[in-house]
């Protein structure tokens, strides 16, 4: 009887098949694993969770454009309140009233480009005595003035700047 355990021969050739076995079916195996693992656990979404009110009547919505008010002088010294004529003691009492909104809305003051420099000042003036040269006090429609050596003011289309006012802020 042969010895099974002797080295040589035929028995040296089966040894050297199974020690080198192949890995890539092992790795074939894994693969479909590690697929199937991540698969079943899908991607993570990074979500902030909000409770919205309930539908209904809308409580607290502030308007989306803050309240603005425009002054203005023509070339003969009449006074504009949002485009309306006024006098000076009606002048006064809009300021005034403006003076107790809460917020208080900006003041924007457009001169006419050929009201006279000294109307203007002394409408600032007024706008001073009244309390209103503050944060909320912001020259508007600058931007016609910009080529002062012409005659008329350009008519590019420009947008008017309008800025919410609030005291903490300074704007």
């Amino acid at each position: 009887m042969r010895n099974k355990w002797r080295r040589g021969g035929a028995q040296d050739e089966e040894f050297a098949l199974i020690t080198s076995m192949s890995l890539v079916p092992l790795a074939g195996v894994l693969l479909i694993v590690a697929v199937l693992a991540m698969s079943t656990y899908g991607l993570k979404t990074h979500a902030i969770e909000v409770d919205l009110p309930t539908p209904g009547e809308p409580i607290g919505i502030a308007p989306l454009s803050p309240p603005v008010n425009l002054l203005s002088i023509a070339r003969d010294g009449q006074y504009t309140w949002n485009n309306t004529p006024v006098t000076e003691a009606e002048l006064r009492a809009n300021l005034a009233q403006t003076l107790k909104e809460v917020p208080q809305p900006a003041l924007h003051f457009a001169p006419a480009p050929d009201a006279s420099y000294g109307d203007a000042t002394a409408l600032m003036d007024i706008v001073r005595q009244e309390g209103l040269i503050d944060a909320c006090f912001i020259f508007s429609d600058t931007w016609r003035h910009r080529r002062y050596e012409d005659e008329e003011p350009d008519n590019d289309p420009q947008p008017a700047m309008h800025r919410a006012c609030s005291w903490p802020y300074g704007y």
